[in-house]
């Protein structure tokens, strides 16, 4: 397209001072415009599947079963609302807003249009009200807590850690850095017990790692009903553990 258009290669400069702005070109936001409007969706990666490069392709063309007037906006994100908490429940108010990009008013339209779905829960030791579906909340009281620890090692830009735009959950403010760059893109991270251990950046094999002590947390509780379940202890990472992860 640029080289049909050579306007398209013009730059300038997107949110100025901000953590995510910078130089773009014209063609690049063009692109993403025309795939919010789904006339085009981005397909194969050219060269290797880590490359930043892709093809695009008209949207029938490409997925040729889906057809975005078989529902309104509304109900779309009455079903995105609903995604989201099954996924990432609990989660606030805000939460919601901010990841979905939904305006307050339309992040409210969409919760009333779930009805009696999504519960208010309490996660002990944090400030506000949190939401999760009552079904996944019946779910959460039939498991039992393991004995042993449980760790996970997540790559960076792992969404489960940037679903949220309160992160106090996960980690204290003292070490956000030590975890999120400067647009809040997640290194790699190291995680025990549902709660951030150690983080690092990776080149090739060899890794950086902080290891932070965690306060302790907490329990997750439904509001008027007494249910109590185990919601990401914040432990110390262990020696053994530092030991084990300094690859």
């Amino acid at each position: 397209m640029a080289d049909s258009f050579p306007e398209l290669k013009a730059r300038f400069e997107y949110a100025p001072g901000k953590a995510y702005g910078g130089q773009f070109s014209i063609g690049t936001r063009l692109i993403s415009g025309l795939c919010v409007r789904g006339l085009l969706v981005r397909a194969r990666p050219r060269g290797s599947w880590r490359s930043n490069l892709h093809q695009y392709a008209l949207l029938p063309s490409w997925l040729p079963d889906v057809d975005l007037n078989a529902t309104t906006p509304d109900a779309a994100q009455a079903q995105l609302v609903r995604w989201y908490l099954h996924a990432l429940g609990p989660a606030t108010f805000e939460d919601i807003a901010w990841w979905s990009g939904f305006t307050k008013r339309e992040t409210k339209k969409a919760l009333s249009a779930l009805g009696g779905e999504p519960v208010e829960v309490e996660i002990e030791g944090l400030p506000g009200d949190y939401l999760m579906l009552a079904v996944d909340q019946q779910r959460l009281e039939a498991v039992e807590r393991s004995s042993e620890p449980i760790v996970n090692l997540l790559p960076s830009l792992d969404p489960y850690i940037v679903g949220y735009r309160d992160r106090r959950r996960f980690i204290d403010p003292e070490h956000y850095d030590q975890v999120f760059d400067r647009a809040g893109n997640p290194f790699a991270t190291v995680w025990t017990n549902a709660a951030w251990s150690a983080s690092g950046s990776s080149e090739s094999t060899s890794w950086n790692c902080w290891c932070g002590m965690m306060r302790s947390r907490t329990r997750c509780t439904q509001r008027q009903s007494g249910w109590g379940a185990s919601c990401g202890l914040r432990n110390p990472i262990s020696r053994q553990a530092q030991q084990q992860f300094r690859l």
